[in-house]
């Protein structure tokens, strides 16, 4: 019961040395992926939405329109399918134009169906844009959107150099959660076969170890009882 006991015991070390180092390589593995991915997914929204802005502000400045209302009115499907071009760098990009009062007047892409119905963008964000200022931020956009979303926002200009409108560009966070799921339930399953075929290795090897001292054990007990004539082989 001695030798088994202490095998259990190494057996158990081994184990958890195992278990907290794949702890440390998955939780290492996530944080890099996390922050690599967050970052292209900025890149790309930034690149949509200031070649977006550039294609708006192209056509305000050959005069057709004042802001982004009246552009959208007068020209809404040749606006409407380069932003379709946009939207579908990635497979969850939204853009969203809106007048200087937050008003949404096209939204394009993945989760228009995420917008709520009747949502304006709020005047406090509304305020940031209208002054120049580039917004970026993460979440709801205070309830326009029902799910999580990464927010790229730029002002569109008109001829006049006067802020007429804003572009946002959205990311669903569900996107970058389902593959971190991914990666993990992968590193998972890999930990789970080195730990059966470390197992087996150990039983093995500990097996070849303790065999001899088990031998010699049984040989001990037998001189200790009077059989003399016991060999161990070496």
């Amino acid at each position: 019961m001695g030798f088994k006991s202490v095998f259990a015991k190494y057996i158990s070390a081994f184990m958890l040395i195992i278990l907290l180092s794949f702890g440390m390589i998955i939780a290492i593995i996530a944080s890099i992926i996390s922050q690599y991915s967050e970052q292209a997914k900025a890149d790309i929204m930034e690149t949509a939405a200031r070649s977006s802005a550039t294609f708006l502000e192209g056509k305000l400045n050959g005069g057709a329109g004042e802001d982004l209302t009246g552009l959208v009115a007068s020209d809404g499907e040749d606006i409407r399918t380069m932003l379709t071009v946009v939207s579908s760098n990635t497979d969850d990009l939204t853009v969203l134009l809106t007048d200087n009062a937050g008003q949404i007047v096209l939204a394009v892409g993945q989760d228009t169906g995420d917008i709520r119905e009747g949502a304006n963008i709020p005047k406090t964000l509304m305020d940031e844009v209208n002054s120049g200022g580039v917004v970026t931020q993460t979440g709801k956009m205070y309830g326009v959107f029902e799910s999580e979303h990464s927010i790229y926002a730029v002002p569109v200009y008109n001829r006049y150099n006067s802020v007429c409108g804003t572009v946002f560009v959205c990311a669903s966070s569900v996107m970058l959660t389902e593959l971190l799921e991914v990666i993990i339930r992968a590193v998972v399953v890999a930990i789970l076969w080195v730990m059966l075929a470390a197992l087996i290795a150990v039983y093995f090897i500990t097996e070849r170890v303790i065999s001899p001292l088990r031998e010699i054990s049984v040989a001990a007990k037998k001189f200790a009882s009077g059989k003399f004539d016991v060999r161990v082989p070496v």
